[in-house]
């Protein structure tokens, strides 16, 4: 079976170009200026106030990857592959997607992190906003692995044990973490208002070769006998 892993990571949009109505709507349960600033912070992980600024894939059998990051900012593209075996490619948030949804419809199955939940619904609906026709069905039937293998799935036998961080499930089984000081899922906000698109992306690539290091442990064990 061919796989990839992916990974994304989003940014909000500007809290003033959203409508009072908007905004209105956003702060209508909170109860002090703390929880209102915690509120505007919350955009990126939405993809109707949100958007992707990075795609990380790779490709297990051939130990190939690819980073498409947005072309805002100081990234710079990157012709040859990388020491991890990843090649950079920029473009538009629209080109992104594009070239996602290409690139992943010759894959037999995809491999995230809590990809259910947030990074294939955010990839949907960013997609929909520029009339972009998905190619292939990233939330397919959940308890199974044919199509789509969410590891937070896997590690937590579909939502039954608590759920835990990438970084801390890296942590406590021997991966090297994607988490760093200069680098953190917490902190692309901050590294993209301040042009930093090419760390983002190398971030976004720690990701995905975690991801795939976390599955190479899962799938000869908790997946031996799934369907």
């Amino acid at each position: 079976m061919k796989v990839v892993v992916f990974d994304i990571e989003t940014v909000g949009i500007s809290w003033d170009t959203l409508t009072e109505h908007e905004q209105a709507y956003l702060l209508k349960s909170v109860k002090s200026d703390e929880e209102a600033e915690a509120e505007k912070g919350k955009l990126g992980l939405n993809p109707l106030t949100g958007k992707v600024v990075s795609i990380a894939m790779y490709n297990p059998d051939s130990k190939h990857g690819r980073v498409l990051l947005e072309a805002e900012g100081n990234a710079v593209p990157v012709s040859e592959p990388d020491e991890d075996g990843f090649q950079f490619v920029t473009g538009t948030e629209e080109e992104l997607l594009k070239a996602f949804w290409d690139m992943v419809k010759s894959y037999d199955a995809v491999i995230t992190f809590n990809g259910r939940a947030f990074d294939a619904p955010y990839l949907l609906l960013r997609s929909m906003t520029y009339g972009i026709l998905p190619t292939k069905n990233l939330l397919p039937y959940r308890f199974s692995s044919k199509e789509h293998i969410d590891l937070m799935d896997v590690l937590t036998f579909y939502g039954i044990t608590r759920k835990f961080s990438l970084d801390f499930y890296c942590r406590r089984l021997g991966i090297p973490t994607p988490k760093t000081e200069a680098a953190s899922g917490d902190k692309v906000a901050a590294l993209y208002a301040e042009g930093k698109l090419q760390e983002i992306g190398i971030y976004n690539k720690l990701d995905v070769i975690a991801t795939n290091s976390l599955f190479q442990m899962v799938k000869p064990t908790l997946m031996a006998y799934s369907g």
